[in-house]
């Protein structure tokens, strides 16, 4: 992001979190569900100059969606 910004200043956001719903274009279908929370992450990590608040939240959702998972797999 540091990059981004100084070649987009305050609109690196933006292109980071179009590119990172680029990123997951392998999964298609999923693209209008990804593209409001790479939007959301790179405009909170920009705005607090803090790249844990999105990696914890990406941690998070993450954790929740692999015990939602193994629940589903296990049967429970």
């Amino acid at each position: 992001m540091p990059r981004q910004e100084l070649a987009f200043g305050s609109q690196a956001w933006l292109v980071h979190g179009l590119l990172w719903t680029g990123f997951h274009a392998f999964k298609w279908w999923d693209l209008l569900a990804v593209l409001p929370v790479a939007l959301f992450l790179s405009y909170a990590a920009q705005r607090s100059k803090n790249n844990w608040i999105p990696t914890i939240a990406r941690l998070l959702v993450n954790s929740l969606l692999l015990l939602l998972l193994i629940a589903g797999v296990l049967g429970g």
